[in-house]
């Protein structure tokens, strides 16, 4: 197996909210492969939320 057969998946954001409830904050836009480019790009950009969010509060 190569790696352009690994399984790809979404990158998101999701909280879990008092009631037990989930909110999905982020998703990506496209699926991304565990390792490769777009993965390290768009878990930047979810992690640039996390801070965004995590100063805000």
């Amino acid at each position: 197996m190569g790696w352009l057969d690994l399984p790809k998946f979404y990158i998101g954001i999701q909280f879990e909210m008092k009631d037990g409830s989930h909110l999905a904050l982020y998703i990506s836009d496209h699926p991304v492969q565990f390792e490769r480019g777009s993965y390290f790009e768009e878990k930047q950009e979810a992690q640039q939320i996390i801070d965004t969010i995590k100063r805000s509060m």
